[in-house]
């Protein structure tokens, strides 16, 4: 039949895993884009933004 249901669990959590931390560590790199190339006021102000999720 297939996998076993251990098996696809650990597949799904491997790939959740990878899909967060992909997705923080691109975050990160914008991030710092970002900062270099806006005014620190503007930066501040983005940040406070950034705290509620969308």
């Amino acid at each position: 039949m297939g996998e076993s249901l251990k098996r696809q669990a650990i597949k799904g959590v491997a790939w959740s895993a990878v899909d967060r931390f992909s997705v923080q560590g691109i975050q990160f790199i914008l991030s710092i884009i970002l900062a270099r190339l806006v005014a620190p006021s503007e930066y501040g102000l983005i940040a406070m933004l950034d705290i509620f999720p969308v």
